[in-house]
């Protein structure tokens, strides 16, 4: 097996997280990223007080199962920004964090 083949076999492997950034809404959050891109959209978002890390166990199985996994670290958590304002935590800016990381593109989005 050549040195390509083998990057491809290790990317594949749906234990294979990506942190990742985006900037959205003004703030930059982290994310982490599995499965195929061309998958079907699912993001897992966290409770209080977690982050991404609470869906460590599920994001290597859904990843398998064909599905493009994203895990955000919401505003004020972990790695991601954390504006001081109360109002910046309402739920409709939350919301529209979640509706950007769909990436304003029409298809299915499995929120958990």
């Amino acid at each position: 097996m050549n040195s390509a083949e083998n990057i491809e076999s290790r990317e594949a492997k749906p234990n294979n997280m990506a942190s990742q950034f985006v900037e959205t809404n003004g703030l930059r959050l982290h994310m982490m990223a599995a499965g195929p891109a061309q998958g079907e959209l699912v993001i897992l978002l966290h409770g209080f007080p977690e982050f991404w890390y609470a869906w460590r166990r599920q994001i290597p199985a859904l990843a398998a199962a064909g599905f493009h996994v994203l895990a955000p670290d919401q505003r004020g958590y972990n790695l991601s920004d954390k504006p001081h304002a109360l109002r910046d935590y309402n739920l409709d800016a939350l919301a529209q964090d979640v509706l950007a990381l769909g990436g304003g593109i029409e298809q299915t989005i499995h929120l958990i």
